[in-house]
């Protein structure tokens, strides 16, 4: 059996012939994707495909984060979240949602 090599490369990757194996260490974003290993042979080609899907931990950055309010005044309160899969934000006072008005 020959395979073909990978078309570009994967830092992170290591094949090992004796059992037709792709290792990967320390997975990340960047290797997200299609992989296909090609086998050929007198009887004919064949492949075999399959995508990798690289989910990566929630961060959630609340700023400021410490506020104190003027009564009267407004205050901007901001939400940033990350990560895969993408997550749903929701704002909750003592612990209850809250219904916020949108603005465009």
């Amino acid at each position: 059996m020959i395979l073909l090599g990978i078309l570009h490369p994967v830092q992170n990757a290591k094949f090992f012939s004796s059992n037709n194996s792709l290792i990967f260490v320390n997975v990340s974003e960047a290797d997200e994707g299609w992989f296909v290993c090609t086998s050929e042979s007198k009887a004919g080609k064949g492949e075999g495909r399959i995508y990798l899907e690289v989910k990566y931990p929630l961060k959630v950055v609340v700023s400021p984060r410490n506020a104190s309010f003027t009564k009267g005044a407004a205050q901007k309160l901001q939400c940033q979240a990350s990560g895969k899969p993408t997550p749903s934000l929701q704002w909750r006072k003592d612990l209850v949602a809250i219904k916020v008005n949108s603005f465009t």
